[in-house]
């Protein structure tokens, strides 16, 4: 049987319960009241002020009545008294996904218990009514009652509580994604840590850094810094260079008598003054220069031989 009755609201409202033969139209909104068989219901007077100190101890309450599973609960406050739901998301979800209802199709879903306005029996299906009974919404047989009405003739108002169905919530159950939340709420604590720490050893060695470039007076850029490092290793290439050739020359070969009086270097060219040897001597004195084939000049002035050998 499809039943549909107006909202206030600009959609339709579809009564739905395991029974129900409901042509849904695919580009259609509807408000969903789901019937007292779909949900389990209890109304409770506590010492409690706030509704989500109630929904927390929910599970308890209903712990005698609700048969083996997952549900989800729902609170809400009526005078001095609380109104509380248990329904099973999974089983809802599969219904209405047999019903053909599909989520762009549903504007709210909502229990009897907030929609029914009429105190009389009301006639859902060839085998069930729902009647207002000490201010609770049942299900009851409708051979019970020789009198009800049809469902499409009683009012019922726009639902002042409605729910939302967790989607996922079948696939893994509330305690494993406890146990994922606490897992990704210790890995985002390590993650930070290791940020923290990372962030300071960052600051140290910036700091360091700044203090090395300060105290040996380092460009500020990479690019700076290399040109000179490569000038400075030119600059000791050259001097290794010049200290090898000083050796050489200061373990000249000199006879009794032969001295070196002079040694200067300038522009890459070392020069030398020799006295007291002639300039077929030369070859013999600086043999070790003359074998790596080293450019070398000689010129005599007076009893002095100058020797000039270009590194």
């Amino acid at each position: 049987m499809t039943l549909f009755l107006n909202f206030k609201q600009q959609a339709e409202v579809l009564f739905i319960d395991k029974q129900s033969n409901i042509a849904v139209a695919s580009d259609k909104k509807y408000h969903i009241v789901l019937s007292p068989t779909l949900y389990w219901i209890k109304r409770e007077k506590l010492p409690l002020k706030y509704i989500y100190e109630v929904k927390k101890i929910a599970p308890t309450l209903f712990e005698e009545v609700l048969p083996e599973g997952e549900y989800s609960f729902y609170v809400y406050k009526e005078e001095d008294a609380f109104i509380l739901f248990a329904y099973k998301d999974r089983e809802l979800l599969d219904l209405l996904e047999e019903k053909g209802i599909t989520s762009t199709n549903i504007a709210t879903i909502s229990f009897a218990q907030t929609a029914l306005v009429d105190d009389g029996a009301v006639e859902v299906n060839d085998t069930e009514v729902i009647i207002k009974k000490d201010g609770l919404v049942i299900s009851l047989p409708s051979s019970w009652f020789p009198e009800k009405k049809p469902l499409k003739e009683v009012a019922l108002k726009p639902a002042n509580y409605t729910i939302h169905l967790e989607q996922f919530s079948h696939f893994i159950d509330r305690k494993t994604l406890y146990k994922l939340g606490i897992i990704l709420f210790l890995f985002i604590c390590i993650v930070a840590a290791e940020y923290y720490y990372y962030s300071k050893s960052l600051m140290q060695i910036t700091q360091q850094k700044e203090a090395l470039f300060k105290e040996y007076k380092l460009k500020p850029t990479v690019m700076q810094n290399e040109a000179i490092l490569q000038s400075y290793k030119k600059v000791a290439q050259q001097q290794t260079k010049l200290r090898k050739r000083l050796d050489d020359v200061l373990h000249a070969n000199l006879k009794k008598g032969e001295k070196l009086t002079a040694v200067q270097y300038k522009k890459g060219v070392l020069e030398l003054t020799f006295e007291g040897l002639k300039k077929s001597d030369i070859p013999r004195v600086l043999s070790t220069l003359y074998k790596e084939k080293l450019p070398v000049k000689v010129s005599q002035s007076a009893d002095k031989i100058h020797v000039k050998v270009s590194l």
